[in-house]
C-alpha cells in the first residue's frame, strides 16, 4: 500500500522520476541488482575484447558458432530447471553458477605458461572457451534479470519504471570500465585480479532477489504478477515451439537479428582495423599526445583492452541520464513505435557518415551512439514488449529471443561480413549495406510499437494514472 506520508526522498522521486513511493524500494534494490551485474560484466569485457585481435575473421566466426551452440544447450537447460526450482530461488542459482565459473577461469588464466607442464594449446583453448562463455554470460545474465523485473512489476507500471532501472545497467557499466581503464593500471591490478572483483559482484544478486521478492508483495501488493507456472510447459523446447508459433514473437526475433548484425558489422570492423599497425600506432600517438604515456598502457593487449574499456566508460555515462529521465517519458509521451524506432534512425545517419568517413575514430564514434541507444531507449523498450505477452512467452520464448536468436544472428552476421570483406568490399560498402539493415531495423521497430499498442491498450492511460506530486 502506498506511503501516505512519503519523505523527501519519496517526493522528489514521484516528481523526477515518476516512481509511487510504494514503489520506491523495489525499483532503488532493481537498479543495484542490474548496476552489479553490468559493472561484472564490464570489468570482463574488455579482457574478452583485448584477446579477439590476435584471431582472424574465420576463428572468431567460429568461436560465434560454438557460442550460438552453447546457447541453445543453455537456453534449453534454462527451460527444464524454470520449472522445476522456485523463480525467486532460481534466479540467484543461476548467478551463483556463473559466479563459480568465473572463478575457474580466474584459477585457470593464473597458471603461469613458463615451466608449466601445460602445453600452449591448453592456453589458447582457455582463452577461446572463456570467449565463448562470457558471451553466453552477457546475455542471459540480463535475460534473467528482465524476466524477473517482468514478474515483478506489472505492464501499468513497467513503461514509467524500467527506463530508471535500465539506468541503474548504465550506472554499472560505467563503474565497471572505470576499474578496468584506471584502477587497473594505476594500482598494478591486472586482468586476473579484476575477474576476481567480477566474481565477488555476481554473489550479490543472491540478496537482491530475495528483497525484491519480499517487497513486490509487501509494499506493491503485485502478487497478480506472481509467474504461475501452471500456465507455462514443462518441455524444456517450449520456448522454442511459442517463439516460431508467435507472431508478434517472430517480430521481436527479426528486430534482435537485425540489431545483432550490426552490432557485429562494427565489431568484426573495429576488431580488422585495431589489427592494422598502420592505423593503431598513428593512433597510438594521437592519444598519447592528449593524454600523456603514463597513462597509455603497454603491450598491444592491455592497450587495446583500454581502448574497449574508455569506449565502454563513455556509453554507459551518456546513457545513465538518457535511461533514467528520457526513456520512460518518450515511451510515454510518443509511443512504443516511436521509443523502437528512433535510434536505428540515427543509426542509418551514423552508417552514412561512416561510408563517407571510414576512419577508426568515426567508426568508435558510432559504436558510442549506437551502444548508447540500446542500452539507454531500444534495450529498455524492447524489455516492455514483454509485459504484454503470457508467462509461457515471457519467461521461456523470451530466453530463447535474448540467447539463441541473439547468438544465431551473430553466426550468420559474422558469416555475412566475413563473406563480404574477403570478396573485397571496403569499409564503406559495408557502411552502406549496414545503414541499409538499419532502415529495415527502424521499420520492425515501428510495427512492433504499434503492435504492443494494440495489444496493451490501458498502458496509453499510465501518465494519467500517476498522481501529481504532492
Amino acid at each position: 500500500m502506498a506511503n501516505q506520508n512519503p519523505g523527501i526522498l519519496a517526493r522528489s522521486m514521484r516528481a523526477t522520476f515518476k516512481i509511487e513511493p510504494n514503489e520506491l524500494r523495489s525499483v532503488l534494490t532493481s537498479f543495484l541488482f542490474v548496476f552489479t551485474l553490468m559493472a561484472a560484466y564490464y570489468i570482463l569485457r574488455p579482457v574478452r575484447e583485448s584477446m579477439a585481435y590476435e584471431w582472424s575473421d574465420e576463428e572468431r566466426t567460429l568461436l560465434f558458432l560454438y557460442t550460438f551452440i552453447g546457447s541453445v544447450a543453455a537456453v534449453s537447460l534454462y527451460g527444464y530447471l524454470f520449472t522445476r526450482v522456485k523463480f525467486a530461488i532460481f534466479v540467484p542459482v543461476m548467478y551463483g553458477v556463473f559466479a563459480f565459473s568465473f572463478l575457474g577461469y580466474y584459477i585457470a588464466m593464473g597458471i603461469p605458461e613458463e615451466g608449466s607442464n601445460l602445453g600452449q594449446e591448453f592456453f589458447v583453448i582457455v582463452d577461446k572457451s572463456f570467449f565463448v562463455w562470457l558471451s553466453i554470460f552477457a546475455l542471459f545474465h540480463l535475460s534473467i534479470f528482465w524476466s524477473f523485473m517482468a514478474s515483478t512489476f506489472t505492464k501499468v507500471q513497467a513503461p514509467r519504471l524500467f527506463g530508471f532501472i535500465a539506468a541503474g545497467s548504465s550506472a554499472g557499466a560505467v563503474v565497471g570500465p572505470s576499474i578496468s581503464l584506471f584502477i587497473g593500471d594505476q594500482f598494478g591490478v591486472d586482468n586476473l585480479d579484476l575477474m576476481l572483483i567480477a566474481v565477488l559482484l555476481l554473489f550479490c544478486p543472491v540478496f537482491f532477489v530475495r528483497i525484491i521478492d519480499n517487497l513486490k508483495t509487501s509494499e506493491m501488493g503485485n502478487e497478480d504478477s506472481e509467474v504461475d507456472k501452471s500456465r507455462v510447459s514443462t518441455n524444456p523446447f517450449s520456448g522454442f515451439v511459442t517463439f516460431l508459433q508467435n507472431p508478434f514473437l517472430l517480430g521481436i526475433g527479426m528486430f534482435i537479428l537485425l540489431y545483432t548484425a550490426l552490432n557485429t558489422f562494427i565489431w568484426f570492423t573495429l576488431q580488422n582495423m585495431m589489427y592494422d599497425e598502420s592505423i593503431m600506432v598513428p593512433f597510438r600517438a594521437e592519444l598519447v599526445s592528449y593524454f600523456g604515456e603514463a597513462f597509455i598502457q603497454d603491450g598491444e593487449r592491455e592497450f587495446r583492452r583500454q581502448i574497449w574499456a574508455a569506449m565502454d566508460l563513455v556509453v554507459n555515462v551518456v546513457g545513465i541520464g538518457t535511461a533514467a529521465l528520457a526513456t520512460g517519458r518518450i515511451a510515454l509521451r510518443f509511443g512504443m513505435a516511436f521509443t523502437l524506432g528512433l535510434v536505428p534512425v540515427i543509426i542509418v545517419a551514423g552508417f552514412l557518415v561512416v561510408a563517407l568517413a571510414p576512419f577508426l575514430t568515426v567508426v568508435i564514434i558510432l559504436q558510442i551512439v549506437r551502444r548508447t541507444g540500446n542500452y539507454a531507449i531500444t534495450r529498455p523498450g524492447r524489455e516492455i514488449l514483454f509485459t504484454a505477452v503470457d508467462p509461457e512467452a515471457r519467461f521461456k520464448a523470451k530466453s530463447v529471443l535474448d540467447v539463441v536468436v541473439y547468438r544465431g544472428g551473430d553466426v550468420v552476421s559474422a558469416q555475412a561480413y566475413t563473406t563480404l570483406a574477403a570478396g573485397g568490399m571496403t569499409i564503406s560498402g559495408i557502411a552502406v549495406v549496414s545503414a541499409g539493415l538499419a532502415a529495415i531495423w527502424g521499420v520492425v521497430g515501428v510495427l512492433l510499437g504499434r503492435a504492443y499498442k494494440r495489444a496493451t491498450p490501458e498502458t496509453l492511460d499510465t501518465e494519467a494514472k500517476v498522481p501529481e506530486p504532492a
